[in-house]
């Protein structure tokens, strides 16, 4: 179960968009930016919510 869109640099996944939620992984650098977390597919890691 993936996204639409994933997404990747330099061959590693680093985000995608899941039902019109574009998410990335929590990284060290965002660690206290303040998004939101969500989960994109029951059974998945929870990631962060980029939102406008």
């Amino acid at each position: 179960m993936m996204g639409e869109y994933m997404l990747y640099k330099d061959d590693i996944l680093f985000g995608g968009v899941y039902d019109n939620r574009f998410l990335t992984k929590k990284t060290k650098s965002l660690e206290n930016s303040g998004l939101k977390e969500q989960i994109p597919y029951p059974s998945a890691k929870s990631m962060l919510l980029i939102d406008s």
